[in-house]
């Protein structure tokens, strides 16, 4: 199973690409598809995407399918699914 990731501002920059693909063996949480991300990508997008528990960050924003997850949201992705991360901006 595929799920498209696309990455936005600081993601970007942290995971050095605007998006990829990564496969599962099975339907998989968004919290678990984060959980790949950090590992595979490292410690600077870690800490835009999981709290310090290992949690999805309170103040990152994930669209699946163009829908806003909702904070605390337990959501299941499957095949074809595309997931955006937007992490808070800041700047002036």
């Amino acid at each position: 199973m595929k799920i498209r990731v696309r990455y936005i501002a600081q993601a970007r920059q942290a995971a050095k690409m605007s998006a990829e693909v990564l496969e599962f063996d099975a339907a998989i949480s968004a919290q678990d598809v984060l959980r790949r991300i950090s590992d595979t990508h490292g410690v600077n997008i870690r800490r835009l995407l999981l709290d310090e528990r290992g949690e999805i960050h309170t103040s990152l924003l994930i669209f699946v399918n163009g829908q806003q997850l909702a904070a605390g949201a337990a959501l299941i992705l499957n095949d074809g699914d595309e997931m955006e991360l937007v992490p808070p901006m800041s700047g002036g």
